[in-house]
């Protein structure tokens, strides 16, 4: 299962009812209007066309995102970063800024995010409040300081 915020689920989900009670009927009024047997006609249902493919795409793997979504965590305890948590991080410039270690679609907007397959993320995936963390990046190691964790804010 994929841990995601309140808030994220929620923008999920109005945007899956947007694509199919809105979207997708006037793609497929579109895809019908364009029955012509010109040129034009037959470019303007070509449009149409994958323009719905793209947007059934789209349905499919909100679909999924939802069918699979886990609450994020509501605690901290431990001290221990897993997937859904917000933490607070020192790249050595005693500035800690946050993020959220998950899935894009899963982080409530406007937090930057840490996917937990990266680099930096699977580093920090077991690791502790206090704990340095090395990182291995195209310009060498780095190390980043774990200074807090929070659990996401519901919404």
């Amino acid at each position: 299962m994929a841990v995601i915020s309140g808030s994220a689920l929620a923008r999920l989900r109005v945007e899956l009812d947007q694509l199919v009670r809105v979207e997708r009927p006037l793609l497929l009024g579109e895809l019908l209007a364009a029955g012509g047997r010109d040129a034009a006609d037959q470019a303007d249902r070509a449009q149409a066309e994958l323009a719905l493919q793209a947007l059934d795409a789209r349905i499919e793997r909100l679909t999924g995102r939802l069918f699979e979504a886990a609450p994020t965590p509501v605690g901290v305890e431990g001290g221990v970063v897993s997937e859904g948590h917000l933490v607070r991080l020192d790249f050595g410039d005693g500035e800690p800024a946050p993020y959220m270690v998950g899935d894009l679609d899963a982080a409530p907007e406007g937090t930057d995010v840490v996917t937990p397959t990266s680099p930096l993320g699977s580093a920090l995936l077991g690791a502790r409040v206090g704990q340095a963390v090395q990182v291995s990046t195209p310009r060498g190691a780095i190390t980043v300081m774990i200074v807090a964790l929070e659990a996401p804010a519901a919404a």
